[in-house]
């Protein structure tokens, strides 16, 4: 039963991956666990504890009517999702941690494994655990002899740790390492297999080294092992009939992203850092691969063949930018904004005569990497500015209505530091001015014109989906033939709100 729960406790922030966890556990359990569909329980749409204590009841009454008729049974639990030191949170229910480990202890199924993904999912099990050796190996696999007995619980933080995801990796960081290794990452001894201690060993060494350089705190998964004679127990099989990537180790502090348009998922990360090749198992298909170093991105698309092995290979990659890698082909490349601001004229004596500061309210599309260039983008944009004003003419003050529409394109420069996104850039636009002087034998005034100018920008990308940020724009607007000699330039200052499709 592999469960994914974004929404957890009344009050809690929405997570982004822990439905994404759960397929992608569901996956590899699939595609490389020996686990058949029938026999498999995805819960991924954010269920309740009520739902999942009702699934893992049906799944016990499976297990007992097989064990009563001579048969082998293994528990396989996965639960990504919100939890505090108490209970697993599930769309505003709890499950106990507790109640957990004393299921998973109390089955009759031979074989009980339980990885937990969430916040302080340590608490599930005691502060020391089983002794494991590793005298034989259990395959996992339900059409193969069950020879242990016993129970094991895996979770990604200890006892008062938080766990975390990342966009990056479009998961959390223990799943990801996890996944990894059960396709081939942590086979240590080159078996063929994963096992569940060389899991275990890849996801946790992995795990507290990214949340370490990349978090706050960092993670220590746990483990807590139980089984009967010390068995350990094979979770994965690495068919040689399978479609491979390997990578060869060269010292290099590069990252390899392996990621699977066709499922949305990212299936692996590899480490040139390794003493050794490492090769993975992926499904069939299109894959793409990001290779990121300190210096750069770099990006490939290759087709995974049943039965051949791909060698990655840095020379066969095309630099592009850091948004790009982050987007991972899941989103088209385009931004919508909503942005809100001040406009004012550089000039004081037109602020004073013509035109005051008014409140401006524009919206973008942009389209990144342009022209498959890393960090050139383009930008349409159209704003309005409207308001009542007091403004001298002449000797008098008198009020005025002035509207101004302004219809933009621009082609800005883009920098990626991490999530922060720095631009600049040329932009032309048409401007329409409209001014009503509420003064007799005073002339309503229109003109349109072109102006030239510049836009700069800053941008903090914080979910998959959603950017904030500020934005500058100045031009030159020629206007009204009596001032036309005075300094004409315009700044537009904007908060901004983004949403990358």
């Amino acid at each position: 039963m592999v469960v994914g729960a974004n929404v957890g406790g009344f009050g809690q922030i929405r997570l982004q991956h822990a439905g994404a966890d759960a397929r992608k556990m569901a996956h590899v359990l699939r595609e490389l666990g020996g686990v058949s569909e029938d026999d498999l329980v995805l819960l991924a749409d954010d269920p309740n504890a009520y739902e999942v204590r009702a699934a893992l009841k049906r799944l016990e009454r499976r297990i007992r009517q097989h064990r009563s008729e001579g048969g082998d049974a293994a528990l396989f639990l996965y639960y990504s999702g919100h939890a505090n030191e108490a209970e697993l949170e599930m769309t505003e229910t709890g499950f106990d941690l507790q109640l957990l480990r004393k299921w998973m202890r109390r089955s009759k199924a031979n074989l009980r494994l339980a990885v937990v993904d969430a916040c302080h999912s340590g608490a599930a099990i005691r502060d020391k655990g089983g002794v494991r050796t590793r005298k034989k190996r259990i395959a996992f696999q339900l059409d193969e002899a069950l020879g242990a007995e016993g129970y094991a619980i895996l979770t990604s933080s200890a006892r008062g740790e938080e766990s975390q995801e990342s966009d990056e990796i479009r998961g959390s960081f223990f799943t990801h390492h996890l996944v990894s290794g059960l396709r081939g990452a942590a086979d240590e001894d080159e078996s063929g297999s994963v096992t569940l201690g060389e899991a275990y060993r890849y996801a946790y060494a992995r795990t507290l080294e990214h949340t370490a350089s990349k978090a706050p705190i960092a993670q220590h998964p746990t483990v807590d092992i139980a089984f009967q004679g010390g068995s350990d127990v094979i979770l994965t099989q690495l068919s040689k009939h399978r479609a491979r990537v390997r990578l060869a180790a060269s010292g290099d502090d590069a990252r390899w992203i392996l990621y699977s348009p066709r499922a949305g998922q990212v299936l692996a990360e590899l480490d040139e850092r390794r003493t050794r090749d490492v090769s993975v198992v992926v499904p069939a298909g299109p894959i793409d691969v990001y290779r990121r170093s300190k210096e750069r991105v770099s990006r490939g698309t290759f087709e995974a063949v049943v039965g051949s092995e791909v060698v990655l290979k840095a020379d066969t990659l095309e630099e592009v930018s850091l948004s790009s890698y982050l987007r991972k082909g899941q989103d088209a490349g385009i931004t919508l904004s909503a942005l809100i601001g001040v406009q004012t004229f550089g000039s004081e004596d037109v602020r004073a005569e013509l035109v005051g500061p008014m409140p401006y309210f524009s919206l973008a599309v942009g389209f990144t990497d342009l022209d498959r260039i890393p960090g050139l983008d383009l930008r349409f944009d159209i704003g309005v500015a409207s308001m009542g004003q007091r403004v001298s003419l002449g000797t008098e003050s008198v009020r005025q209505t002035l509207t101004q529409l302004q219809v933009g394109v621009a082609v800005p420069y883009r920098f990626d530091i991490d999530r922060l996104s720095l631009s600049v850039g040329p932009r032309v636009a048409y401007v329409w001015l409209h001014r009503d002087i509420d003064t007799p034998n005073v002339a309503t005034q229109n003109m349109s014109t072109i102006s030239v100018g510049g836009v700069v920008g800053a941008y903090w990308k914080f979910g998959q989906r959603f950017s904030i940020g500020m934005t500058g724009q100045i031009s030159y607007i020629p206007m009204f033939n009596d001032v036309v000699e005075r300094n004409q330039w315009v700044v537009e200052t904007q908060a901004a709100a983004v949403y990358h499709f």
